[in-house]
């Protein structure tokens, strides 16, 4: 039976949608209106009028639209809705007052402070719209150490995820296990500022109370928990979740979902529970801290002089945050760094953790076995050849690797399963076969794959 026609929030759906319009006009009539004031473009003048009114009229809609959209249910009790909702609401009367007084040509003064209002207000408003889709803290949550404080950003979620576990017999199922996995993706969804179906998922307590629809899991019971019924629906499925546009939970997820709902859904410890072969197995290979992470490592601030050296041949060098000196390395297009040049990363070697090396000329890549603590590694539209793999393979850190449009073919991914750590690969428009990355599905189940214009994602080993 279809069920019936909910125009409001048919209509109230369109905002995210809508809402660019107004933000795209306000900017443009705020810079049309800054920039007339000098001679040289006084000729824009004329024309804001208009923007300002069609700006108004834009922010009118989209803020009723707005409205619509906030009587889902989804926001209920959030003063980041409240805020949203009502910043929105005086934005869209300001615009009308702007327009107001430069269609009726009146207090001309006043128009320059309104427009930086406005922008200020425009900040604000799309902030509190950007905490409410994406979750607390959308704005700063990979910003500085520094810069996170100075906004007093502090990640409940960040620190969930940073966790590690030494002691797999002392893990918690939910707190170590299941909570980081919800935590990374889906809070943004369902989380006190935004309820999808009513379920929040910040606490064990509030998933343990469902949602709209009753409780999302059911102790013990796999086959009549809802919660993993939507994360093993298929991809195209409306259901599916997390929902399309964001990427599916791995199957050793699912796997480990499942194994705590069956084990009772509750906070025991490993030690408490039986831990089925294929578990323990995943638990080995990417639960358990077995050795550090690059991020923990302590090493010494960079050499200066070697940064300048890689500057002047065309590197653009950057710290991942200033609480750390690991830094990050890429290359302008038109670089002239080769195989000659290659000794000058040597010389930060310890530092280098995110490497982009397409637009060089190199075509010797023996050198990257002398970068220990690589992690991200550019390979894409470069020389690199199957047997320049062999040198990633020892590389304890490497966790994403780019190989688009290069010759890489099937020899190569032999190298690549032996990558134990690698946790992401590109392979579109290589050289390789069907064939050859279906063996290599196989032999790493753990890894994500992308070799065209879907991500290659192995199946669950739990039946449902």
């Amino acid at each position: 039976m279809e069920a019936s026609a909910d125009w409001g929030l048919f209509l109230g759906r369109f905002h995210p949608l809508w809402v660019h319009l107004p933000i795209g006009m306000l900017i443009a009539a705020a810079t049309m209106e800054i920039l007339g004031r000098r001679k040289r473009f006084a000729y824009l003048l004329p024309a804001t009028g208009f923007m300002w009114t069609l700006s108004a009229a834009m922010a009118i809609i989209s803020a009723g639209l707005g409205w619509l959209l906030s009587q889902s249910g989804d926001y209920d009790g959030s003063d980041t809705l409240a805020w949203h909702k009502w910043s929105g609401i005086i934005l869209a009367a300001l615009l009308v007052l702007v327009a107001f007084f430069k269609q009726k040509k009146r207090a001309p003064k006043a128009i320059f402070p309104l427009t930086l209002l406005s922008l200020g207000l425009l900040t604000l408003t799309g902030h509190q719209g950007g905490e409410l889709t994406h979750g607390s803290g959308y704005l700063v949550r990979y910003a500085p150490h520094s810069i996170k404080q100075l906004a007093g950003y502090e990640s409940t979620t960040e620190n969930i995820l940073n966790s590690r576990i030494v002691d797999i017999e002392k893990a918690r199922l939910y707190e170590d296990i299941i909570e980081p996995i919800f935590a990374a993706n889906c809070r943004a969804c369902h989380q006190a500022s935004k309820k999808k179906g009513g379920l929040r998922m910040d606490s064990f307590a509030e998933l343990m109370k469902g949602g709209k629809n009753g409780p999302v899991v059911q102790a013990g019971l796999l086959e009549q928990s809802e919660i993993f019924h939507r994360i093993t629906l298929p991809e195209e499925d409306e259901k599916h979740m997390p929902p399309d546009g964001k990427r599916p939970l791995r199957s050793y997820q699912q796997d480990l979902i499942a194994w705590w709902i069956e084990s009772g859904a509750g906070q025991k410890t490993v030690a408490e529970v039986e831990v089925p072969a294929y578990i323990q197995k995943i638990l080995d290979e990417h639960i358990v801290a077995n050795e550090q992470g690059v991020f923990d490592l302590k090493v010494e601030p960079v050499d200066e002089s070697a940064v300048l050296q890689l500057k002047q041949r065309g590197a653009l060098v950057r710290e991942i945050s200033q609480d750390m000196p690991l830094v990050q390395l890429s290359f302008v297009a038109d670089s002239q760094f080769a195989d000659r040049d290659a000794a000058l990363l040597l010389e930060i070697a310890p530092q280098l953790t995110w490497l982009d090396v397409r637009h060089t000329e190199l075509s010797d890549f023996s050198f990257l076995e002398k970068l220990p603590h690589l992690s991200r590694l550019h390979l894409e539209h470069s020389q690199v050849k199957d047997q320049h793999l062999s040198q990633l393979t020892a590389l304890p850190y490497l966790e994403y690797l780019n190989l688009f449009d290069t010759d890489i073919s099937d020899a190569g991914l032999e190298q690549i399963a032996q990558m134990k750590n690698l946790k992401s690969v590109y392979l579109w428009q290589t050289k390789t076969t069907e064939a050859g990355l279906q063996q290599l599905r196989e032999s790493r189940p753990d890894l994500q794959i992308i070799s065209g214009l879907q991500v290659d994602k192995p199946e669950s080993t739990i039946d449902s």
